[in-house]
């Protein structure tokens, strides 16, 4: 009983936490950013001077013997997906773990789409596992969501190509999906295509300032969070210099990935409160670092 309340306290501590920035910038960005990008036919009609010629229907007018146009209405709600890397990477972090960051912004997005009245869903996953919760309204669900993420902890091997072929095989409705991930595993180009084509994606990066910048900390073992492997390195100039370079080049990488794939890309530090890098992005601000 004594565990059931405090889980209660640590849900509704992070629904308090998230709720400010959502009230504010993120509820009325959020609206703009998505709203009016679901549409879906509505029905067609005799085209007339003015109209877009792009939305004639050539089939209906080839039958008609005369121009029809198609005509859309706007969806009264949408669909907003969590897919989150649940790896042990994802463990990692100084002050704060970016799993902790992922969890806090993953939440303050769910919250956004619930204050839209839009169905909220989430898929948890690595390579091991995969916990999907399909999309549904209202606060119970949120907070139901928002429950597992604190019990959940990140373990296991990363794969965002299984975490990915997962979704697109349980869900076939048009939504808005949220890739949450520090992205260290390989990057699925088909996967990708396939999930760019049948939702609107964003690709959200969260990192740690310490894995950008190794300090001088001489000889030490260094452990793989993801398969218990240990490496003893020494780092000294020549070492630094090597994994700064490395680092630059992955980084890179992702940036380039993401950007040919035409997926938005949301680098955030561990460094900095949850909502700055959500605040860039529905700013239409680049983020920094990553």
């Amino acid at each position: 009983m004594k565990r059931t309340i405090e889980l209660i306290r640590k849900v509704k501590r992070i629904e308090l936490r998230v709720r400010s920035p959502v009230e504010g910038l993120l509820q009325g960005a959020y609206h703009s950013k998505f709203k009016g990008r679901g549409i879906e036919f509505s029905e067609v009609r005799e085209y007339q001077p003015g109209d877009d010629i792009r939305t004639i229907d050539w089939k209906v007018s080839a039958r008609m013997g005369k121009p029809f146009i198609k005509e859309f209405s706007e969806e009264r709600d949408l669909t907003m997906f969590i897919l989150l890397d649940a790896s042990a990477s994802l463990g990692f972090g100084r002050e704060k773990s970016k799993y902790e960051q992922a969890i806090l912004m993953s939440s303050s997005l769910m919250l956004a789409a619930l204050r839209n009245n839009d169905r909220i869903g989430l898929l948890s996953f690595n390579l091991e596992e995969k916990s999907f919760h399909p999309a549904r309204k209202g606060r119970k669900h949120l907070l139901k969501l928002i429950r597992y993420l604190t019990l959940s902890s990140p373990k296991g091997k990363s794969s965002l190509r299984e975490g990915i072929s997962f979704f697109l095989s349980v869900v076939k409705k048009k939504s808005i999906v949220f890739v949450v991930s520090d992205f260290y595993d390989e990057l699925p180009k088909k996967e990708f295509l396939i999930l760019k084509k049948r939702h609107e994606v964003v690709a959200l990066k969260v990192y740690d300032e310490s894995e950008m910048n190794l300090e001088d900390m001489g000889t030490f073992a260094m452990e793989d969070m993801e398969t218990g492997e240990q490496l003893f390195l020494s780092t000294d100039e020549e070492f630094l210099s090597n994994y700064s370079q490395l680092v630059k080049e992955e980084n890179e990488k992702t940036k380039s990935f993401f950007k040919k794939m035409g997926i938005p890309l949301i680098n955030a530090s561990t460094d900095e409160p949850f909502d700055v890098p959500l605040r860039r992005y529905f700013k239409g601000i680049k983020g920094n670092g990553g």
